[in-house]
């Protein structure tokens, strides 16, 4: 009994660090943000911290995850590096971006992320770290706020912080999910900061990940009431539009300045702040070379350095356009059997993953080094793996 309690204690401290892995990048990055922005440390400086605490969630989780999964550690990064070597050998100007990003972010940040969720024998103790580490990253962003309304920000460049905006999405999305008061009028809070010193962006998935929720497990009158709901809000919103201008106004002259409310009162929210450009520029990279692409990190070398801002373009500039959209028809076809297997919260918080992950990378982000993309790719192999296994049928001679 002694033994069973002692394994049961160190499986705990695993799926503790491993869960932690998985999550940390969700607080690192608000924390950054907060600390240069305020002055508090240098870009070197607080890009440092970020680094090392890094390191350190990635160096522990490692121990748990070759012993729990040493294949798929293996597989996994066996499989990217073969993936880094054909993309420099297919373009060479890839290798400087491969060096830098692909191992510092890739290599070191989101496979860990993918392993070290997939790793985890307990969800639950994750479920829980998720929680208090939601509530911790909006109490950074109060702490933001409150810096930027009162002037304390002081290397602050603009009006809002893109970063900061997504860094709240997974914690909004998470808080209002749960079932309790406190985490609801917490997630609330939340989305009032996006609104204010956030981007526009992160409200769709807000808004989407709300009316979706209840329409998958609410009852027939909740869907009638929050279908009435949604027609009159659509209503009362381009009503408020023509007062919108006024009330900005009035915002400013109290010190709030909010990017989102300025550019509807402008009629510009649809602005694509020069994407665009961007999109152009690739496309006619990639029907130059539609069948094998250019590797991956290639759109840099075609954007000046950085990413183009959407998922399905960056795939189809990486491998070309017959690889990703028969990876993709595969992927959802597979997906949407698992999805008809799974419990209604295994749904919710596949729903709220891909809201956090996909919606963003359509618009921003990339996803070589987006630490929410692998948290994403580990929740959909841990539900296959449970729902709808891969078996390998062994068949005797004789």
């Amino acid at each position: 009994m002694k033994f069973l309690i002692k394994n049961r204690s160190l499986d705990n401290v695993g799926d503790f660090i491993l869960s932690a892995t998985s999550l940390v990048q969700f607080f690192l990055n608000p924390l950054q943000i907060l600390l240069l922005d305020s002055g508090l440390m240098s870009e070197n400086g607080a890009g440092t911290v970020r680094i090392l605490c890094s390191v350190f969630f990635v160096l522990f989780s490692f121990i748990w995850i070759l012993k729990r999964n040493p294949l798929l550690f293996i597989g996994s990064y066996t499989i990217i590096l073969l993936l880094f070597y054909a993309s420099i050998s297919l373009n060479s100007n890839n290798f400087e971006y491969i060096v830098t990003d692909g191992f510092r972010l890739t290599l070191c940040t989101s496979i860990p992320i993918f392993l070290s969720f997939v790793s985890i024998k307990d969800k639950q103790i994750f479920f829980r770290i998720a929680l208090y580490l939601s509530v911790v990253v909006v109490l950074i962003g109060i702490i933001y706020v409150v810096m930027q309304y009162t002037g304390s920000l002081i290397f602050k460049e603009s009006i809002y912080n893109m970063g900061l905006g997504y860094s709240l999405l997974f914690p909004t999305l998470y808080l209002i999910n749960y079932k309790k008061t406190i985490y609801l009028i917490i997630g609330i809070v939340s989305i009032f900061i996006i609104l204010l010193a956030g981007s526009r962006g992160p409200l769709v998935p807000i808004v989407a990940f709300i009316v979706l929720r209840k329409f998958l497990i609410g009852t027939l009158r909740d869907k009638m009431v929050w279908t009435l709901f949604l027609v009159m809000g659509i209503f009362v919103f381009f009503l408020l539009l023509e007062e919108l201008p006024a009330i900005v106004v009035q915002l400013q002259s109290f010190g709030i300045n909010s990017r989102t409310l300025m550019y509807l009162s402008e009629g510009i929210v649809t602005n694509d702040s020069g994407r665009g450009e961007i999109y152009s520029n690739v496309i006619s990279k990639i029907v130059e070379s539609p069948i094998i692409g250019y590797g991956v990190f290639a759109d840099r070398n075609f954007v000046n350095g950085v990413y183009c801002h959407n998922i399905f373009l960056e795939l189809f500039v990486d491998f070309g356009c017959f690889i990703p959209i028969l990876g993709m028809v595969i992927f959802i076809t597979y997906l949407s059997r698992i999805l008809c297997l799974v419990s209604r919260q295994e749904m919710l918080f596949f729903m709220l993953l891909f809201l956090v992950t996909i919606i963003p990378l359509l618009v921003s982000g990339s996803y070589l080094t987006d630490f929410r993309f692998p948290l994403f790719l580990g929740y959909v192999y841990v539900v296959a793996r449970k729902h709808f296994p891969i078996r390998i049928i062994r068949v005797k001679n004789g």
